[in-house]
This record gives structure tokens, sequence and C-alpha cells, in this order.
């Protein structure tokens, strides 16, 4: 994949980033294999675990899917990346590394929604000790903190598109390049041309829509007023104390500071946890009961199977089209009977009263305990075999 093939887009980025990132397009141009996401040798995580702590770099450019670490990060990868540290039981919280000047706007939301929507799962932290700007800023915000060292540089809410005209170069180098279109605004502002009125109009309106959505984004994450967006977006760089005094930071202060403050909150109590993450303890608590009701519901099936198939054994198709109809409508004994269910069953060749006593004594001992998981009943009573019991003596 070529630099020069991942340029003209457009960038929610630091522009002296992106302008180095466009010189080392314009002097390489080459062609570098992306690595794929995953562990370092000897490694089977896709992140470094430390203490329960789950670390994903958000490292150089950002991109849509090219991913070259250090230098080039994938959107689609951290959040696989994230995906996985939230599956992992062996993970407590996630810690996004971020040292990045931004990226492209293409895989930018969709990075940033995930991260703020992983709030609700497990505790999502955001810590840079260098840059974290423009779009690597906007992921980040979407932690439930954001802490950077003193001298670490923040914020740069923008956007921001480069127009790169090759016309006199190719004048000097004996190129004529003509562009032909169907359509108005086709090909507006392409390399080949000389930036024009309409092109220029119609570029910067996109970069007006785009940025109103970076805004939005980051109002929402960090609970800023859109109202007051001067006062934190713009473009504006902040030193990690100015971040804290707009908003966009919650600490500025060194590492092993805020690491602390993360194991705190991650060894929390049982108390402590649910009054700091009342949503999270919530959706836990509803996906365990939701397992418990289903794991109930599946045992009571197989023994109402089971009794059902034991019925049919000693008795035949009539017992289990009866018995099958009673389970099914959760009747107790004495509402079969009501409603004319139960019937002489007919002979079996050795079916005395010592044999009708086995057959009681092995549905006793497959009691699925009622016929609706977690129905309370008076101890010891059973009313598949009460039914059943009722039908044999009829």
């Amino acid at each position: 994949m070529s630099f020069v093939n991942i340029l003209p887009a457009y960038w929610a980025m630091k522009p002296e980033a992106l302008r180095k990132a466009v010189n080392d397009a314009a002097s390489h141009r080459a062609d570098l294999a992306p690595r794929e996401a995953g562990a370092l040798p000897g490694e089977r995580k896709l992140y470094r675990l430390e203490n329960g702590l789950a670390i994903i770099p958000v490292q150089g450019n950002l991109l849509k899917e090219f991913h070259y670490p250090p230098f080039w990060t994938s959107y689609v990868v951290v959040r696989a990346q994230l995906e996985a540290a939230l599956s992992d039981p062996d993970v407590r919280a996630v810690l996004l590394d971020i040292d990045s000047p931004g990226g492209t706007v293409a895989g930018f939301q969709d990075l940033a929604d995930a991260v703020f929507a992983a709030r609700s799962r497990k505790p999502v932290y955001a810590w840079t000790d260098g840059t974290a700007c423009s779009a690597a800023y906007g992921v980040g915000a979407g932690a439930k903190l954001f802490a950077a060292s003193p001298m670490a540089e923040v914020g740069s809410v923008g956007v921001v598109w480069v127009h790169t005209e090759w016309t006199k170069y190719d004048e000097r180098v004996g190129l004529t390049v003509t562009v032909l279109r169907a359509g108005e605004f086709k090909a507006l502002g392409n390399e080949f041309e000389a930036l024009d009125t309409k092109a220029r109009e119609v570029h910067q309106a996109t970069l007006e829509g785009m940025y109103s959505l970076f805004r939005a984004s980051v109002a929402k994450a960090r609970g800023l007023s859109e109202k007051n967006f001067e006062d934190w977006a713009e473009g504006r760089v902040f030193l990690a104390g100015d971040a804290v005094k707009v908003g966009l930071l919650d600490h500025a202060c060194p590492k092993d500071e805020y690491l602390s403050i993360i194991m705190k909150e991650v060894n929390m109590n049982p108390t402590e946890l649910r009054a700091q993450f009342p949503d999270a303890v919530a959706a836990i608590e509803a996906d365990a009961a939701k397992t418990a009701t289903a794991a109930a519901e599946d045992r009571v099936a197989q023994a109402k199977e089971s009794v059902v198939a034991l019925a049919g054994t000693l008795f035949g198709q009539e017992a289990v089209d009866k018995l099958s109809a009673a389970v099914e409508a959760g009747l107790t004994a004495e509402q079969a009977a009501k409603l004319g269910l139960s019937a002489q069953p007919p002979a079996q060749a050795g079916s005395g009263d010592g044999q009708m006593k086995n057959m009681l004594d092995a549905l006793q001992q497959t009691d699925p305990s009622g016929v609706k998981p977690g129905a309370s009943k008076p101890a010891g009573e059973n009313l598949l075999l009460a039914a059943v019991t009722k039908y044999t003596k009829e």
C-alpha cells in the first residue's frame, strides 16, 4: 500500500504532522506491508495486560484500516483490541495509551463511539504523555477519565483538507493532464487543476459539516457545552494543565499517579462499584439474572422430557399424549382431572403393584421442582408426579 494513496483525504490531525506525512510520501513513495493486529511473539492477547488492566496503544498517524505501528495505527484494529479486552474475563479495565497527532476522518467516529459505549461494560481510561490531538483526542475523549503528563499536548479539535496542485511541476516536466467530467461537482479540487472558487467552497462546506460532527462527539463524551466550543475547540492545542481547565482532561499528572487512581477504582468493593458505575453494575446483574433464568428453564425442560418419556415407556403413547398436554399447560393433578384428561390406562403385562411402586419411585427421583423455573411450591410437592399418580389411580 502506498502512502500516496492514503493522503488525499479529510484529516482530523495537527497540520504540521500532516505536512510531515505528505513530505514522507512525496520523498519515499514507499510501499509498506501492513502488520496484522496481534500479540507479540509468545503472548496470547491483543494487548498488554498488567494487574487486570488491558493497555492498548494508539500511536502514530491514525487510519481506518492500514496498520503499521507505531507509525500508523488502524481504527479498525484498535476497535478489535478493545472488544477483545471487554470480552476477556481477566481484564478489569482498559487503558488507551495515546501518542498521536490524529488521523483521517474516515473510521474515526466508529472507534470514538465504541470507546464511549465500552464504559457501560468495563471502566475505560485514556492517557498521553506526548500528543493526543484531533482524532486521537476524540478517541480518548470517550474514556471515563482522560489524563496527561503536564507537558503533553492535547486538543486540536478541528478538521483539515490539503490540496496539492501539480500543474506547474507537470508543465516543467512536459506533462499535460486533462480532466473530463460528467457532473457539475465531479472531481472538484483534484490535484491536476488549480483550486478554483467553486471547488474551494464545496470542500470548505464539507469541512464545516465534519467539524460540527466532531465537536458534537467531543461535547457528548466530555460533557461540554457546544455553545462554548470556542473555548475548547477551533483547532486549539493545549498543554495538559490548560486542557484540564477547559474540560478536555480530568488530570494533569505523572503516569504513576494516574495509574494509582485507576487501580484504586478498579479494586473497588461492590458498594463502591455500585455507586461509581451504576449502569455497568445494573447491566452485569441483568445479564447474570438472564443467564440464571435460561439455565433454570433448561433444567425444567429436561426434567419434563424425562418424566414424559418414562411415563410413555410404562403406560404407552396415550399416557405420553395426555401427560405432555398437562405439562405444557402447567396443570396440577386436580386441574387435569377437572378437564377430563384422566383415563384408565391400558393393561400392561406384569403391571402389578410392585411395578407401579417402582415407577412412582423413579418419577420421584426426577423431580423437576414444578413446571415453572423459579416458582415457589410447598416443600416436597411434585406437581408432575401428582399428575401421573392421579392418572394411574383412575
